[in-house]
């Protein structure tokens, strides 16, 4: 593999490729489909990748929506991972419902808002500027239905999309997810 998770492979590999997609069949028997993905790997792949060389790169698969169902595919489950994650938003969660005042409730929501839009678009955390509006991310309608349906389920806040897709930067929209949060005690 190279650098950017694609597979090489070799000359003579190709050619049987471009000849079978020139056919559209590789056995004389069985059709194959008006496309073929060539060379490219598999969350799978990326995954064991990864456990020999951590710092393996791939950002095309990581980075694009197109690639989500590629990204999903051959992983080998590790609940493990998933479940600190849970424990981690749950405790959040918890922080959040024990929270004193507004500004402490800000700062976790702030926490809980730029772990999710992590995980939504494949971008570390640290990567993620709170001055910067939510749709500088790639945030947009569709991912806003998915993060407003979220936010009423797990934080109790009612937002409109509207609030989610606007130019107001991150931390004012956490400010609002916080101050309508049913989570929150008010004093």
């Amino acid at each position: 593999m190279n650098e950017f998770g694609l597979t090489i492979i070799d000359s003579q590999h190709f050619f049987h490729l471009l000849q079978s997609a020139l056919a559209s069949t590789a056995d004389s028997k069985n059709s194959l489909p008006g496309q073929l993905l060539v060379g490219a790997c598999s969350g799978g792949i990326m995954q064991a990748a990864q456990k020999v060389n951590p710092d393996a790169h791939f950002s095309w698969l990581q980075t694009f929506a197109s690639f989500a169902y590629l990204r999903e595919l051959d992983v080998q489950d590790e609940g493990a991972t998933e479940v600190a994650d849970k424990t981690e938003d749950q405790k959040l969660l918890d922080q959040l419902g024990r929270s004193k005042s507004m500004d402490e409730a800000n700062d976790t929501v702030q926490q809980i808002l730029l772990s999710k839009i992590s995980k939504i678009v494949s971008v570390p955390v640290s990567d993620i500027n709170t001055a910067k509006p939510v749709h500088t991310y790639g945030v947009d309608s569709l991912v806003a239905v998915e993060l407003r349906n979220w936010l009423a389920m797990e934080l109790k806040s009612d937002m409109s999309i509207f609030d989610l897709t606007s130019n107001a930067p991150i931390s004012d929209v956490c400010r609002k997810i916080a101050s309508r949060s049913h989570l929150i005690l008010k004093n």
